[in-house]
């Protein structure tokens, strides 16, 4: 169930969404669809949040619960498409300790040789957690890999942000002393006193991201980019974590849903077939209709968390500190339209005489 305390806003935030578009966002699947609308397709849109899930016997323990927005956000159609983004959050009781989670997904969207929206979205998540005391788990998808910004010229089908004047590379030996957190925000959890849970996040073999977008298994044109990296089954770069601080401690973590094609359904679409089979002959593996398409385009981050010396309650909900700067901002803005129009008022009654007297012609006669 979505996790929501009494008299509280449920843990979900509610973050951007696309519009049906006929014939443009048409979707085909002759399973499902027909039952529901009478039909094999359908225009389809879709909506983006941040949801956090409490099993249903834990429920009662979840005191306290809502959602933020983020103040930067990127506009992908001005006056349309906002990508709003934000996080939910939940404090709970677990025995007589007390944790806060988070769940989070920053901005993927990022202009050449500056600053991804993302590192501000994380400075202002870092931030609006600052006054936690208790247990806290951060976990979401952060849209970078640790070796993120890349070489420029190094292998990219994934699209990852590359080194640029704004953006520095990564050290070779890296490590975290000498990652640059500029442009990632990996490093910027880290660096913040946040510990990853794991499993190891540098290491290929433990990449979350990179199937095909419309979930037809491995995208063919990363497999060489993931033979590169040494991850697995076309997965090219690790964008989820799970991060802890505060007493939280990890006991044990692991990546699912990176076995592809074991778990799945099947793929309706013929180019989400020809993607899966021409994936599963290049790698050698099993392909079966019934198991073709992935669950998502990510792997997933799952972990045991012993929770240790929290508090027994959390005075302070983070949204609190979330919106001080919107208000700011507004507050400054009102206050600098109220001067201006005050300014431009006094103006007019000073011109104001002068405009009123008729224009006099001077006889010398």
């Amino acid at each position: 169930m979505v996790a929501r305390a009494p008299a509280a806003l449920p843990a979900q935030h509610t973050g951007f969404s696309i519009p049906t578009v006929p014939y443009i966002t048409t979707v085909r699947d002759p399973v499902l669809f027909p039952a529901l609308f009478g039909s094999d397709t359908a225009s389809c849109g879709f909506a983006v949040a941040d949801v956090l899930l409490v099993h249903a016997t834990r429920a009662g323990d979840v005191y306290r619960s809502g959602a933020s927005d983020f103040v930067f956000d990127y506009t992908l159609v001005p006056g349309l498409v906002d990508m709003n983004r934000g996080y939910a959050w939940l404090d709970m009781h677990v025995g007589a300790q007390t944790v806060r989670v988070v769940s989070t997904h920053v901005e993927a969207f990022f202009y050449d040789n500056l600053q991804p929206y993302s590192i501000r979205q994380t400075k202002q998540l870092i931030h609006d957690l600052e006054s936690t005391t208790s247990a806290l788990i951060v976990l979401g998808d952060f849209n970078n890999d640790p070796h993120d910004p890349i070489p420029r010229g190094q292998l990219n089908t994934g699209a990852r942000l590359t080194a640029s004047a704004a953006c520095p590379a990564q050290p070779v030996l890296l490590t975290s002393a000498t990652a640059d957190d500029t442009c990632n925000t990996y490093w910027m959890m880290r660096h913040a006193a946040y510990v990853d849970v794991g499993p190891e996040s540098m290491f290929g073999a433990n990449a979350t991201w990179g199937y095909s977008a419309d979930l037809a298994g491995p995208a063919i044109d990363r497999l060489l980019e993931s033979e590169f990296h040494q991850t697995a089954l076309g997965l090219t770069a690790r964008l989820d974590y799970i991060f802890v601080r505060n007493g939280a401690t990890v006991v044990t973590a692991d990546i699912i849903g990176n076995e592809w094609p074991h778990h799945g359904w099947p793929c309706a679409r013929d180019s989400q077939q020809q993607n899966a089979k021409g994936t599963a002959l290049l790698l050698g593996l099993p392909y079966t209709d019934e198991h073709g398409c992935a669950p998502s385009d990510h792997a997933g981050v799952v972990a045991t968390i012993r929770i240790s010396d929290s508090p027994s309650q959390i005075t302070v909900p983070p949204y609190r500190v979330a919106h001080i700067y919107a208000y700011l901002v507004g507050f400054l803005g009102s206050v600098g339209l109220l001067w201006w129009a005050v300014r431009r008022r006094r103006q007019q009654r000073r011109l104001r005489p002068w405009r009123r007297q008729p224009h006099q012609v001077h006889n010398p006669a």
